[in-house]
């Protein structure tokens, strides 16, 4: 037998070629049999402890998990399955949509209650989130008949009848609750006629009041001043505001004659429309505004183009600004808010 020093000499000479050498060193000084391969290491350790060796790697599940009664995992990409856990179920989320902005442009010389009722159904019926009064800075001809307002009194009207507007959303809100508080409260739904329930039909009608006070206005192109176009407007919202859908109201008159404005079909190509029905005007065919905008544009605008069960009232500021002239109140009283009517009276506007 190799004494000790003989060994670690013959190791400095030679670099040991195999892992079971320095096994078989050491088994011949305690008197045991050497390990010949890797996997053997579990032979030998399995004798000691009295169990049967593991053979091969993959097995060490079945050595780990016999004793629990479970099955073993025979491969390692089986690693999560070893402790099977019950699944929770995640609650369904819906899918995030961006905030819809509208643009409502116009003179609005003046804003009167048609303005307003367009935006309130259009605002009910949830077809957008949120609607913004953007009055243009560009005047009324010069040959017109009636003089108009300027650009900060046209402002300062909008602003007098949003503010009407939103009190009565208040009060509306309000009667709607102790209507809803005084009533049975039934939640029950009609299983024969398939009807709304009363709860439903509640709330309902207060969500789409409640939509009625998210109306604003802006100055942005009063501010700007000088003659300005829809398409530079929305290119300004877009930047301002890019996290939202924008789209941008007008009349079906206006539509009809939408070929005529500032660089039209890239308007139409990035803004999306929401076009409110006139009366007596009938909309453009597909083949009018394809000349202009294209197949797949001119669908878009058509497929915009909003029901016609819209309550529509006929005002045009144009009539209100003759009336005014004219000096036929009642008639304006009927068509603007009563804050409006109180501020051209006292501001002497359309005289």
């Amino acid at each position: 037998m190799e004494s000790n020093e003989e060994y670690q000499q013959e190791r400095e000479r030679e670099p040991r070629r195999y892992r079971h050498e320095e096994d078989d060193y050491r088994a011949r000084e305690e008197g045991r049999e050497p390990r010949r391969f890797h996997r053997d290491e579990d032979d030998y350790r399995g004798r000691e402890e009295g169990r049967e060796p593991r053979r091969f790697h993959r097995d060490g599940g079945d050595f780990r998990y016999r004793d629990e009664e479970r099955e073993p995992r025979r491969y390692r990409r089986e690693e999560g399955e070893r402790r099977p856990r019950e699944e929770e179920e995640l609650p369904e989320l819906e899918p995030v949509r961006k905030w819809r902005l509208s643009v409502f442009g116009g003179t609005f010389d003046p804003i009167h209650n048609g303005h307003l009722q367009i935006v309130s159904q259009i605002l009910y019926r949830g077809l957008t989130d949120e609607v913004l009064f953007v009055p243009t800075f560009n005047p009324l001809k010069e040959d017109a008949p009636v003089a108009g307002a300027t650009g900060e009194a046209r402002l300062e009207m909008i602003r007098l009848a949003l503010e009407a507007q939103g009190e009565d959303t208040k009060a509306r809100l309000e009667e709607l609750d102790k209507e809803w508080e005084a009533s049975s409260q039934d939640e029950t739904l009609s299983e024969v006629s398939g009807q709304k329930s009363p709860k439903e039909i509640y709330e309902e009608k207060r969500k789409g009041l409640e939509a009625l006070r998210r109306i604003g206005f802006s100055d942005m192109e009063l501010s700007r001043r000088g003659r300005v176009y829809t398409y530079d407007t929305m290119n300004l919202m877009n930047k301002i505001y890019p996290d939202c859908d924008l789209s941008f109201i007008i009349g079906m008159d206006s539509l009809c004659s939408l070929a005529q404005w500032y660089r039209a079909p890239e308007l139409v190509q990035r803004a999306q429309f929401l076009i409110y029905p006139r009366p007596g005007v009938v909309p453009p065919s597909f083949l009018e505004l394809s000349k202009t905008f294209g197949s797949r544009n001119a669908n878009r605008l058509l497929e915009s183009i909003l029901p016609d069960n819209f309550a529509l009232s006929g005002l045009s500021a144009t009539g209100i600004r003759r009336a005014v002239q004219g000096g036929n109140w009642e008639e304006v009283s009927r068509s603007v808010p009563p804050s409006v009517l109180e501020y051209i009276q006292s501001n002497h506007l359309y005289q």
